[in-house]
């Protein structure tokens, strides 16, 4: 009997130990297809509910963009990671800046529509790598959360530079939620608004999301441990990219815009940030727009919204 119980002890804790480590196998390889920036994105951009219309993330950024005067701003982060930062000035030197921050798998270069248009508003325009992206040096992808804190590190240039600029923040898809997560800290009065389109409400839901259609398999305890690598390796867990806690304590005004028929980011998401927000506020829906399409769906609600919602704090 005592043999028989030993011997199913040992089976249970072989069952239980092979268990785990596939589970966290299959939980380094999320943390590697999404918060590694060297690694293939094939199999979160080729998903069918991952559609991004090329239109809007177009690599040819044409003549117009290509022509205009860039420079080029380093900062240290927090942690000692390099950052890397373009700046285009406005023809008038206007004190009107805007930090405009691109989405997951891209660089500072995918958002010349947007850059464009806000040139033509007269703002002056800094456009950061975000971290593992472009020239910024980090050898993992922060998700929005520590690209939050290197949030400070632009305001810092661009007040070294202009002490009376007005500031604000712009962001698409990842660059919307460190739009959300930065504007949730304790910021200088310099910062007057932030517009965030296509950000979700916080990395463990959108995970959730992601990993059940891409894996089509139950998430626990496979999430749970890819966040644990996470931790380990980037020092943030999926739970703390918290943007509904993060723009609950927001004192910055906030125009949230999503496509209704998003499903790369879930529409309902907007609903989640908006209803937790209690600054200034403003909701866009656009219909039949995407993930980040609402800019070529609808161009005219899109940058009509924008503009009307800005003039009161510029």
């Amino acid at each position: 009997m005592f043999k028989k119980s030993k011997k199913t002890f040992a089976s249970l804790v072989t069952v239980s130990t092979v268990t785990l480590a596939i589970a966290y196998l299959i939980g380094n390889k999320f943390y590697n297809l999404a918060i590694d920036p060297k690694s293939d994105k094939a199999g979160i951009f080729n998903a069918p509910h991952n559609f991004v219309d090329k239109k809007v993330f177009k690599l040819d950024v044409g003549s117009r963009y290509e022509k205009i005067i860039k420079k080029d701003m380093y900062a240290k982060s927090f942690d000692n990671f390099s950052l890397h930062a373009k700046i285009i000035y406005s023809k008038s030197k206007s004190n009107n800046w805007v930090i405009v921050c691109h989405g997951y798998g891209g660089v500072g270069v995918v958002v010349h529509k947007v850059i464009l248009k806000f040139l033509e508003m007269d703002f002056n325009v800094l456009i950061p790598d975000l971290r593992g992206f472009g020239e910024s040096d980090c050898n993992y992808i922060g998700w929005g959360w520590h690209d939050r804190i290197d949030m400070f590190s632009w305001i810092k240039i661009i007040l070294s530079m202009n002490c009376n600029a007005n500031i604000g923040f712009y962001g698409i898809s990842m660059g919307a939620a460190a739009v959300m997560a930065a504007s949730g800290e304790d910021l200088p009065p310099n910062v007057k608004f932030a517009i965030e389109d296509s950000g979700y409400s916080s990395l463990w839901e959108e995970f959730l999301y992601q990993f059940r259609l891409i894996y089509k398999m139950p998430t626990f305890p496979f999430l749970n441990l890819a966040s644990f690598v996470t931790k380990i390796k980037a020092n943030y867990s999926f739970k703390e990219v918290d943007m509904v806690k993060q723009v609950s304590k927001s004192k910055v005004p906030i125009l949230f815009i999503h496509g209704d028929k998003d499903t790369f980011v879930p529409t309902d998401m907007i609903h989640k940030v908006y209803d937790a927000t209690k600054t200034i506020k403003e909701k866009i829906v656009i219909k039949d727009a995407r993930h980040v399409e609402g800019l070529i769906t609808n161009e005219d609600l899109y940058w009509g919204s924008i503009k009307k919602f800005i003039r009161p704090f510029i």
